[in-house]
């Protein structure tokens, strides 16, 4: 299970999107193993421009139409940079404006730790305690759980709720009921109650909808829809004034179109659904926003949660908090090398060529992805459109980013410059 600890439930175990893919899990961990698999080698050295030069590439040989790269380093922007194109025609600016999917769960991971820090919620109570739908939820094979699913579980993926990829039995119920186009989160919550569990709380890690349902839980103990408290509780307090759940009319010149194989446009900005305001808000993958908003989230984990959480409270958010034997994380039967989960965010629990011990990222199903690492200073957000979703970016920027950030040697008598 996802481990309990001593901090208010909010420390490490003691022994240690609506996404919109069309295709299974295993598929989808095969697009995935590359952004923590170790990369090719980025050379010697990286000198700032060598990422800029890089994406100018990546565009030319029409593996991505346009992105939006940063690397800040200690504090200081060492990166940012706009290429290629947001639309068919239309430059690729630095406040574009993109869909992130599930670069959304952290920011709700966030709310709701806002909640644990308040004493209004409980990570290791049950999640029937705040939505009753699931007092009775059944297991497959039509049996109850062993355990409760907790919030905790929510938290870490660990909750036996998953996405409707494949074609299992419980697959194919989530397909036939629709549940990521409800219309509300209480309707999300009332169709999964009467889906069984894929498995039992605590037996796998499994990618799904647990972070919607976590949105689901802020809604009701906050008595606030979650645009609304994360407009009030976290967006206003970090001044990130482009990240919502859709793209307001005044943000529309500057929102980009999403891409599909072949760079075909599968997605135009003019008559994206992401135009309108919805009426169920994803926590698990409906937020829009920029590279510069998501710097500003990335700072205050990077910094230790001020304005807005404790310290420890972010450290136990960005720390494993599976057992040892659902590490490294696996989509199907395909493991994430040296990763495991925290309270909303995939984490590096042990070095690689791919990212520093302590590292935690996440990305979204239209190829946008981050990574935080507490041990170099170093933040890395790289913004595209693409489904599904490509890591070809995120390959080739991550370890650039690492290179040109590497502290420098010092010099001895014997050295010859």
């Amino acid at each position: 299970m996802c481990g309990r600890g001593r901090l208010r439930g909010l420390a490490a175990p003691a022994a240690n999107d609506r996404l919109r893919l069309r295709a299974s899990a295993a598929a989808f961990a095969l697009l995935l193993l590359p952004l923590f698999a170790s990369p090719a080698t980025a050379g010697d050295a990286a000198e700032p421009d060598s990422i800029a030069k890089a994406v100018r590439g990546l565009i030319q040989h029409k593996a991505i139409a346009g992105a939006v790269t940063l690397v800040e380093h200690n504090g200081k922007i060492v990166h940012f940079g706009a290429q290629g194109e947001a639309a068919p025609g239309v430059p690729m600016k630095k406040d574009a404006v993109f869909r992130i999917y599930s670069m959304t769960k952290p920011i709700t991971a966030v709310a709701a730790l806002l909640l644990v820090e308040e004493g209004k919620l409980d990570l290791d109570a049950p999640v029937a305690r705040y939505l009753a739908a699931f007092k009775d939820i059944k297991v497959v094979g039509d049996r109850g759980p062993k355990r409760a699913m907790t919030v905790r579980d929510l938290f870490c993926h660990t909750s036996g709720l998953i996405y409707g990829w494949g074609r299992s039995d419980v697959a194919r119920q989530y397909q036939r009921e629709r549940v990521m186009r409800s219309a509300t989160l209480a309707r999300m919550v009332t169709k999964l109650a009467s889906i069984p569990l894929a498995h039992d709380p605590g037996h796998k890690w499994h990618y799904g909808v647990s972070t919607d349902v976590l949105g689901a839980v802020i809604e009701t103990v906050s008595k606030q829809t979650l645009d609304v408290f994360f407009q009030e509780r976290v967006f206003k307090p970090l001044k990130m004034t482009d990240t919502g759940f859709f793209v307001r009319e005044d943000q529309g010149e500057r929102f980009t179109a999403n891409y599909g194989s072949g760079l075909k446009v599968i997605d135009p900005r003019a008559t994206s659904r992401f135009l309108k305001k919805p009426t169920m808000f994803s926590g698990g993958g409906g937020l829009v926003s920029t590279t510069r908003d998501y710097l500003k989230f990335c700072r205050m984990l990077r910094r230790g949660g001020q304005p807005l959480l404790k310290k420890e409270t972010v450290a136990a958010m960005t720390r494993n908090q599976l057992p040892k034997a659902l590490v490294p994380i696996r989509f199907g039967m395909i493991p994430l090398p040296n990763t495991g989960f925290g309270l909303g965010v995939a984490v590096k629990v042990k070095a690689d060529a791919a990212g520093s011990l302590g590292e935690y990222s996440w990305g979204g199903a239209a190829s946008t992805n981050f990574a935080v690492s507490p041990k170099r200073g170093l933040i890395i957000i790289t913004m595209t459109q693409h489904m599904p979703m490509t890591p070809v970016l995120w390959s080739t920027v991550r370890p650039l980013a690492y290179k040109m950030t590497e502290p420098r040697k010092k010099q001895t008598d014997g050295d010859v410059r």
